[in-house]
């Protein structure tokens, strides 16, 4: 038995220094993430979007409805010019 608790020892201790670590990381993770969202700032998902291109394709693609929109809202206002009232 204790050949087995003298093998588990150094795997426990890794355990244990790496859990540390990542909850470690996890807090000043959260706390950054927590502090930009306060400022106004965009979150971290909206930068990592940023980063591969994500947030360009949308944006074109709000663009482009709003141009639709523009284009609809034209017409109507020309057929309306042309109605008598």
């Amino acid at each position: 038995m204790n050949d087995v608790i003298n093998l588990l020892q150094p795997a426990v201790r890794f355990v244990m220094r790496r859990s540390v670590f990542l909850l470690l990381g996890i807090g000043v993770g959260y706390a950054y993430g927590y502090h930009h969202a306060d400022a106004g700032e965009p979150s971290l998902f909206s930068r990592a979007q940023s980063l591969i291109g994500v947030d360009h394709v949308r944006d074109d693609h709000m663009r482009r409805q709003r141009a639709v929109e523009a284009i609809r809202q034209a017409r109507m206002d020309s057929i309306e010019a042309l109605l008598p009232h």
